[in-house]
């Protein structure tokens, strides 16, 4: 088969088979990164979100932003376009890689590891999040660099200026993309040859984007205030369990990835913990997969520079992302195996090679169909969240997540219960701690909402939402004193806080005061009263029939 026939044939399977995604909507990250990105909603605000740190804040990441800003400036909030991207942009990354191995290893394995690639279930996530195409990106941009170092027998500065530039895009893209620094020179090192203007191309690449960062997020301060043990419980621990842990965590991935079974949009607090929590089983399933990787790349150091090439593509994918050197914002996510996946891929395709026909296309049948699977997770909200809390029910921002659809859905007695599991699972969960208050507001728990609300106020005295709580839980209790008393905080923090105010005129309702509750009425702005809390209690004294 030619070498075009097996590109055009692999991003057609490719964008077949993630194509219902095309049609699902904005889900997790989508809310802070598209639909609340004040930057993005018009063009003529790209130049200044390209110099702006990238939510949550302590991030620069200029080139999924670009592409961000462009869709929604053309299609406004429309998931449709930013999925279909994604889509093409997973298709594209596929072809690239399949051209970067057709130059290292013969057509069979480059076909079987670029097909693995692109169909496999792990990669769900990736494709589906549209807040996730930074991975692709990065993936995208530097095996462009290694396909361009791969082209040309001799260097020119003109090649090399190509390929800075498209290093600088996946450094650009996410941080992570500075592993293509090893990559790339591990690439050429083993079926090449190392060129010394490489390593200056990749050097003034990585200078100047971390130049550019530093620049942009200069006055800003550490990125621990972005971070939590929620998200990453490795900020919290010593460095030996962190390294310890991050490590038998690269085991955990190998293991994903084998069996991608019962996937996960998160992985926080609880769900996993530190290998001293862990049980011996688990420990030892992780650990057997890590060693198990490390013996066939030593076994074959001499004998195949495909097999060598593989193993050190995983590992060196994971440097920045694996928590071993430093701890990031999450300890384990689907998404981080995208780019370190290409090398178990070929190492798949190396042992498949030999596999007869009938086999293999059942064994992909299977990989698409887990594929399909997991794919539908991603339709929407509340399909993701039905998915996670059978999955992760020990994820502390699972028990969180899964309360705060069932506030949506008025089932408040069942919402406390998932709330109270989540403080269960971490006791200092300040968004669980909040939102169990506001359940106990809609529950009518009106003594324990304002003890826990005289809890909260300790750590964030001038919260607008606890402080509202506070002041509808002792007008409740007849408490109205101190209702006024937290509402007024309340306006102090914010003048044209709606619920306060409306709160400020049902305690003249209530107190029989109702000449300064009509007063007050008329002073409220119209939409004020469209709320359903204002009628209840302006039907109490005439004001609307």
């Amino acid at each position: 088969m030619k070498n075009s026939t097996c590109l055009v044939l692999l991003f057609i399977c490719a964008f077949c088979l993630f194509s219902p995604t095309i049609s699902y909507e904005f889900t997790r990250d989508d809310n802070p990164r598209i639909l609340q990105n004040n930057f993005i909603d018009q063009i003529d605000k790209l130049p200044i979100g390209i110099v702006s740190p990238t939510w949550p804040g302590n991030l620069y990441r200029p080139i999924p932003f670009v592409f961000d800003n462009l869709l929604y400036s053309f299609f406004g909030p429309n998931p449709i376009p930013f999925h279909l991207f994604s889509v093409f942009l997973h298709a594209l990354t596929g072809v690239a890689l399949l051209s970067l191995l057709l130059k290292i290893t013969n057509q069979k394995i480059a076909l079987l590891a670029a097909f693995l690639f692109v169909l496999h279930p792990v990669h769900s996530e990736t494709v589906a999040n549209i807040s996730c195409k930074s991975e692709i990106l990065v993936a995208f941009f530097g095996l462009l660099a290694i396909n361009f170092s791969l082209i040309s027998a001799q260097l020119s500065i003109a090649r090399c200026f190509q390929i800075g530039l498209l290093l600088l895009a996946s450094f650009l893209s996410k941080e992570s993309g500075l592993v293509f620094c090893l990559l790339l020179p591990l690439t050429l090192s083993l079926f090449k040859k190392l060129d010394i203007k490489i390593l200056i191309t990749i050097f003034l690449s990585a200078l100047i984007y971390l130049i550019i960062r530093s620049l942009v997020l200069f006055d800003l301060q550490v990125a621990q205030e972005y971070s939590s043990n929620i998200d990453n419980i490795l900020i919290d621990v010593s460095t030996i369990e962190r390294i310890y842990t991050a490590t038998l965590l690269l085991g955990k991935y190998l293991y994903t990835y084998c069996l991608p079974i019962n996937l996960s949009s998160d992985y926080s607090f609880g769900q996993i913990a530190t290998f001293k929590e862990w049980p011996f089983k688990e420990t030892l399933t992780y650990l057997i997969f890590l060693i198990g990787i490390i013996l066939i790349i030593s076994r074959n150091y001499n004998k195949s520079k495909l097999i060598v090439f593989s193993g050190l593509w995983f590992f060196i994918g994971f440097m920045i992302t694996a928590n071993v050197f430093f701890p990031i914002g999450t300890i384990f996510a689907e998404r981080l195996l995208y780019l370190p996946s290409i090398g178990l891929a070929l190492l798949a395709a190396k042992g498949l090679v030999k596999v007869r026909t009938p086999i293999l296309i059942t064994f992909f049948l299977l990989i698409n169909l887990a594929t399909l699977n997991n794919l539908a997770r991603w339709k929407n909200l509340d399909h993701l969240i039905a998915s996670d809390i059978l999955v992760a029910p020990k994820s502390s921002r699972v028990q969180h997540t899964y309360a705060q659809y069932l506030y949506g859905q008025k089932k408040y007695s069942e919402a406390i219960k998932h709330a109270k599991e989540s403080l269960r699972i971490s006791p200092e969960y300040l968004g669980a701690k909040k939102l169990l208050q506001a359940l106990y507001l809609k529950n009518k728990q009106f003594e324990l909402a304002e003890s826990l609300g005289l809890e909260l106020l300790e750590i964030e005295p001038n919260d607008l939402k606890i402080l509202n709580a506070c002041g509808w839980a002792t007008l409740n209790l007849g408490k109205y004193q101190d209702s006024y008393n937290y509402f007024t905080r309340a306006l102090a923090v914010s003048p044209e806080f709606a619920l306060s105010k409306i709160g400020i005129f049902a305690l003249a309702v209530e107190s029989g005061d109702y000449q300064a509750a009509k007063t007050i009425s008329q002073e409220l702005p119209t939409e004020f009263r469209n709320f359903e809390i204002y009628k209840m209690y302006a039907q109490k004294i005439d004001l609307i029939k």
